[in-house]
């Protein structure tokens, strides 16, 4: 009985105390289960943009395989669509769940490491108007 009567005064303190974050309350379990939610709600998108410091152009990522495109977008209507990046699965047939890939900025602006959360592997993503400079070179593999 004493142990019962413990183990329920210690969930009645542990849902009582409240943390104050932008003048919302929070209880700590509902705190810790929102991060929890966000977390996981994030890595399952299948696809994320990232922005570049042009501010017309976005790198469109397949966050379960590994694939890049340059996004251009424009106010005109001939100056818009996709340029391909990388085409090639990285996953090698293996794992493909959504969030395993993920992209960095660098202080080149046309360039991006692209990390494999599950191997560890980086590769390095250039953007750029011109075909020819642009593409995917694995830095670490494993």
């Amino acid at each position: 009985m004493i142990i019962i009567a413990l183990f329920g005064c210690g969930q009645s303190i542990i849902f009582a105390q409240e943390i104050k974050s932008d003048s919302l309350y929070l209880s700590l379990n509902e705190k810790d289960y929102l991060a929890y939610i966000a977390l996981h709600a994030k890595s399952e998108e299948n696809y994320k943009m990232y922005p570049t410091e042009n501010m017309w152009t976005f790198l469109k990522l397949d966050t379960r395989s590994g694939k890049v495109w340059q996004v251009q977008y424009s106010v005109n209507s001939d100056a818009h669509g996709q340029a391909i990046i990388n085409d090639t699965d990285l996953t090698l047939g293996t794992n493909d769940k959504a969030g395993r890939f993920e992209l960095y900025p660098t202080q080149n602006m046309y360039n991006f490491l692209l990390l494999d959360k599950s191997t560890g592997m980086v590769a390095q993503i250039q953007w750029s108007m011109n075909e020819e400079h642009r593409g995917l070179v694995k830095i670490i593999s494993y």
